[in-house]
């Protein structure tokens, strides 16, 4: 299914062009400031046990960081401890993307559902 994830309200997402002048990860920046979720915001959250999720951006085909310093992407398939996540489902419907830190979820995104 694919998703979208929001921070503060805004669509994040990642543009497919790398950056000019720009190498490795720093190519692909995570952008949060987009009103609506279209095809370069759209992703999928994958499981892989034990409450852990990943979540990569399709048409960049990167996956999402959350790093100390903010918001990142990876190459796709990584699934180290910044692109480990936990998504749950609220009781008011709302769902949640989100990392621990010290024991206290951090950097916490909202997930909307896209129509296929």
């Amino acid at each position: 299914m694919k998703v979208g994830l929001r921070l503060n309200g805004k669509a994040i997402g990642v543009d497919p062009t790398p950056v000019a002048g720009q190498t490795g990860d720093a190519q692909f920046p995570v952008y949060a400031d987009r009103p609506t979720v279209g095809v370069w915001e759209e992703g999928e959250l994958t499981e892989h046990g034990d409450g852990l999720f990943d979540f990569r951006f399709l048409a960049a085909d990167r996956q999402l960081s959350l790093t100390p310093t903010g918001l990142e992407s990876r190459a796709a398939g990584s699934f180290g401890g910044w692109e480990q996540v936990y998504a749950t489902q609220q009781p008011d419907g709302g769902a949640l993307v989100y990392r621990y830190e010290n024991g206290v979820p951090v950097v916490v995104l909202t997930i909307e559902a896209v129509a296929s």
